[in-house]
């Protein structure tokens, strides 16, 4: 995943690119550093660089570098696999593979091909999930404490999804084994918020991705026990992300009288939106009657937002006195949602028993760094390195189904984190978790279904330790705690064929 910010005059990014880089290096432009060390050399440097311009540009790449760090609503970054309830119920294992209803056509659309006729699903699922930060401790680049609490980052949240099938040969008949359908799901998104007085305030206060997603798709059984499906996204995204501003402590380091560091903050706020296209495959195989085998695939998806960024100062006056100006700038932003593989099994069981597992791949390495760019070629990039990697997520499940019209469902989920210690920010506090899952279907009439799922991720504490020394944080501070996450998920779903 490669994320370009392009600010317009206002927010002169790129001068905090300089600065990035050339710490890095160890030295800033004009001023040789073989090495540099501690507190008081830090602080140094940033008095060599007291220009308006230059603050100006830490304060909108405090806000803006991190703009587009996607934070996890669960163990598996922002992936959002719960859109059936049937399939939660079993910890989406054999997803891929099983054909039960409508719904499964998210992880493969050949189960399209099995509907015995037209119809839709409908479903909601309730989140809430709570990201609490514990053991937080602050400063500045200087070295000073930066004050405020712990805070929770969680919330609920509800995420609807609607499901279409259309069997052409009902209307005509020469076009035998070929079903039409269109989905319509969040298959990305998350939000997390935390106070806006807390301790990591200049890290992150509000992020938020969300998306709209139509994936029409045609799926065709060429032959008895094989089915193939294709289909198109079209997929709206919408971003948003906050973050404070310490004015008080760039204030202390550039001898504004008054300042106080991190008592007198701003505020940043970022927002985009944009439509991508990509496309989906699947195929469904049954070499004996009740064993299937799925394979699917969920293109990766290029976004550009377009939107703007916004600055409110302080109301001491510092981050004025500083030459930063309050106000709207244009900004875009790049984002490529990644690739999704998933393999399935199934398999059916001497009374009323079945078995099923799943193996999903999620490219996440695509997340290699986070670059900031103007519009000025003539200024470099600020990077900042993410180093995501690739995500397995493994399920196994069981259904019992005591009469025709009752299935009893069990699962259990294990999901890789990408995210690596090194670079785990409060916008990513994610970590591997454990999804435990059960629930049930019942068939209410002939041509309507009901089904509940209920799953809980048992996440890792996850660690995070940023330092000011690092690309991007100077601004920002040193920032070290744990969060603790955990995530509920309640899912109510209808079927109702023609």
């Amino acid at each position: 995943m490669r994320i370009v910010l392009r600010g317009s005059t206002g927010l002169p990014i790129g001068h905090a690119a300089a600065l990035a880089r050339d710490r890095r290096k160890g030295r800033f432009v004009g001023h040789s550093m073989a090495k540099i060390t501690g507190p008081n050399a830090f602080a140094a440097r940033y008095a060599r660089r007291s220009s308006a311009r230059w603050i100006t540009a830490a304060t909108a790449a405090m806000s803006a570098s991190s703009a587009f760090s996607p934070s996890p609503s669960a163990a598996s970054a922002f992936y959002v696999r719960d859109q059936s309830a049937s399939s939660l119920a079993n910890a989406h294992a054999g997803a891929t593979a099983d054909a039960e209803d409508l719904t499964y056509m998210f992880f493969n659309g050949a189960a399209l091909a099995g509907v015995p006729s037209s119809g839709v699903a409908m479903l909601g699922t309730f989140t809430h999930a709570h990201a609490r930060f514990d053991d937080g401790r602050a400063s500045n680049a200087l070295g000073s404490p930066i004050g405020g609490g712990n805070s929770d980052g969680g919330g609920n949240t509800l995420v609807p999804a609607l499901y279409g099938a259309w069997k052409l040969d009902e209307t005509f008949t020469q076009l035998a084994d070929v079903v039409l359908g269109l989905a319509i799901n969040a298959p990305f998104g998350f939000e997390t918020e935390y106070d806006e007085d807390w301790i990591g305030r200049y890290h992150a206060v509000q992020s938020r991705l969300r998306t709209i997603d139509f994936n029409p798709v045609i799926a065709y059984r060429p032959i008895d026990g094989l089915s193939i499906a294709a289909g198109l996204q079209v997929e709206y995204v919408d971003a948003k992300l906050t973050s404070a501003l310490d004015f008080g402590s760039l204030g202390a380091a550039n001898g504004v009288p008054g300042a106080q560091p991190g008592a007198q903050d701003g505020f940043a706020k970022l927002t985009g939106d944009d439509w991508g296209y990509g496309w989906t495959a699947g195929l469904l195989f049954e070499p004996l009657p009740g064993t299937r085998l799925g394979l699917s695939y969920r293109s990766a998806v290029h976004q550009q937002l377009k939107g703007d960024t916004r600055v409110r100062l302080d109301d001491a006056g510092v981050g004025a006195a500083l030459g930063v100006k309050p106000g709207t700038t244009a900004a875009r932003a790049k984002l490529t949602l990644p690739e999704v593989i998933g393999i399935g099994l199934y398999q059916d069981l001497p009374h009323g028993w079945a078995v099923m597992a799943d193996v999903t791949w999620t490219r996440w390495s695509r997340y290699r760094e986070l670059r900031i760019s103007v519009s000025d070629p003539a200024k470099p990039d600020d990077v900042t390195e993410e180093d995501w990697r690739d995500t397995w997520s493994f399920s196994a499940g069981a259904t019992y189904r005591p009469s025709e019209d009752w299935a009893l469902r069990t699962g259990i989920g294990y999901d890789q984190s990408p995210t690596r210690n090194k670079t785990r920010t409060p916008r990513t506090p994610s970590n591997n978790g454990l999804l435990i899952a059960l629930g049930a279907s019942y068939q209410a009439a002939p041509n309507i279904g009901f089904s509940v799922g209920y799953g809980h991720y048992f996440i890792e504490s996850a660690r995070i330790g940023l330092a000011a020394d690092e690309p991007g944080n100077a601004a920002r501070g040193n920032l070290s705690g744990s969060s603790h996450n955990g995530v509920d998920m309640l899912a109510l779903q209808v079927n109702w064929s023609f």
